[in-house]
């Protein structure tokens, strides 16, 4: 590597993320551990911005987990969510995996197939009562155990487990204790639709 490259990636310490975020492999990292890189920038009136060395381990649907590690100009504000344990969507490079850039566009929750879903049935809640996270990953999101308890008009009340790959970002929408409206297929009443 050349003196110029050396100063540019000085420079621009986080290089072809817009590249990486274009036409990378999505998927999950959490954050193994922080170190300052010993570089601060200040631009302008703007807050000045630290280097990062974040290593993440990396998990991508059809890939055994890995290590890598990002490089990443923060503030202040932005290290607050930089904590470890936490899980972040990133972009893989399909070239070169080691190199990752976090994802600040996440794909939408997954809907699920749209076969699966049932337009008429029984109506009834599910109780969320127990909610474990798997090692298992899909589509990008972390796939947790969740056991509902559902109740219906004329039936006594009974349990359903259920795998659900869910975004790390929606704090609230799935904790135990809450109750959501759902629909219970006339066939089958392991077979429901919540209504999120």
């Amino acid at each position: 590597m050349g003196f110029f490259s050396k100063l540019k990636k000085a420079f621009n310490p986080e290089g072809d993320n817009a590249r990486i975020l274009e036409v990378g492999t999505p998927g999950t990292a959490v954050i193994l551990s922080l170190r300052e890189a010993g570089m601060t920038v200040k631009t302008g009136g703007t807050l000045p911005k630290t280097l990062l060395n974040i290593e993440v381990q990396v998990t991508i649907p059809g890939m055994e987990p890995y290590n890598a590690t990002i490089q990443k100009l923060v503030s202040v504000m932005e290290i607050s969510y930089l904590k470890i344990g936490a899980i972040m969507h990133i972009k893989a490079d399909p070239q070169d995996k080691t190199k990752v850039a976090f994802n600040p566009n996440p794909p939408a929750a997954p809907a699920g197939n749209p076969e699966n879903i049932i337009k008429d049935g029984h109506k009834g809640m599910a109780e969320l009562k127990v909610k474990m996270k798997t090692s298992m990953v899909k589509n990008g999101y972390s796939v947790y155990m969740i056991q509902f308890l559902i109740t219906r008009d004329g039936v006594e009340p009974y349990t359903v487990d259920k795998e659900v790959p869910l975004p790390e970002y929606e704090p609230g929408r799935f904790d135990v204790g809450r109750k959501l409206p759902c629909l219970i297929d006339f066939n089958d009443k392991n077979k429901l639709t919540m209504e999120i």
